[in-house]
C-alpha cells in the first residue's frame, strides 16, 4: 500500500497537475490586458494575401478598449477564421474577442466574431 501512496505522490500527481495547466500559462501577463470583449471600430487597413488575413481598426471614441490600449488608437487582429462579411476600409465594425489585449505595437486581439455595424459612405 505505501508503493501506491509514493508512487501517486510523486509521479502520477505531478502528471496530472502537468496536464491540467492552462494554454494561457505561457503569456507574459506584462503585456496582456483583459477588458470587455465587444467594442466598435472603423477599419483602417485589410492586408489579405497567401498568408496571412490581418485587419487594422481604430476602436471608436469611448470605447472602453481605448483605456487599456498602452500608446495610439489603433488594434490589429487575423481574420482568416472569421465569416467574409464584406467589409471595406472606412466601415464601422462591431467586434467580440477573446477578453484578452496584447500590448504589443500595435496591440492585438483574438477576434471570435464580427459584424458590420454601418458601412461607409461611398
Amino acid at each position: 500500500m505505501k508503493k501506491f501512496i509514493v508512487l501517486f505522490a510523486f509521479i502520477l500527481l505531478p502528471s496530472i497537475l502537468l496536464s491540467c495547466k492552462n494554454s494561457n500559462d505561457n503569456i507574459d501577463d506584462e503585456n496582456v490586458t483583459k477588458n470587455e470583449t465587444i467594442f466598435k471600430a472603423a477599419v483602417v487597413e485589410i492586408e489579405i494575401n497567401d498568408d496571412f488575413e490581418i485587419i487594422t481598426v481604430e476602436p471608436l471614441e469611448g470605447e472602453q478598449i481605448l483605456s487599456v490600449m498602452d500608446g495610439g488608437n489603433i488594434l490589429k487582429f487575423d481574420i482568416s477564421e472569421l465569416d467574409d462579411i464584406g467589409i471595406s476600409i472606412g466601415d464601422i465594425i462591431i467586434v467580440e474577442h477573446a477578453g484578452i489585449l496584447l500590448q504589443s505595437l500595435p496591440p492585438k486581439v483574438h477576434a471570435i466574431n464580427w459584424s458590420i455595424h454601418k458601412k461607409a459612405d461611398k
